[in-house]
């Protein structure tokens, strides 16, 4: 069974998501509004793959984004934002290959990701 990740801080759109994945078979799917929720998860049970919102209500996603890549954990950022965008929120230097991924993509998408682990 594949462990997602999914960080995001807006219910209606964490719904969508949440159900797209889900709608995949055998997947476990843990949902997180918030960083400090985020953590208390993957460091009990590292994922298999994460999708985290950039802006979440109580910052960025930059240090577990690093925390996840330090544990070569696959990520997309879930974000509109442009690539110089997240450069001016903070992008550091070691997260700037990370793929940006609309939050809108489809599941085929999302599978996509998942099954290429």
């Amino acid at each position: 069974m594949t462990y997602v990740l999914l960080v995001e801080d807006e219910a209606l759109i964490a719904a969508l998501l949440a159900h797209k994945i889900e709608s995949l078979s055998d997947r476990k799917l843990v949902s997180c509004n918030n960083m400090q929720t985020a953590f208390e998860h993957v460091s009990r049970d590292l994922p298999d793959i994460a999708f985290l919102d950039v802006n979440l209500g109580d910052g960025t996603c930059f240090e577990l984004a690093s925390w996840l890549q330090d544990r070569n954990v696959p990520m997309y950022f879930l974000t509109s934002y442009s690539r110089e965008s997240l450069k001016n929120l903070g992008l550091p230097n070691t997260l700037e290959d990370i793929e940006i991924l609309s939050k809108f993509s489809t599941t085929s998408k999302y599978s996509e990701l998942i099954n290429a682990l």
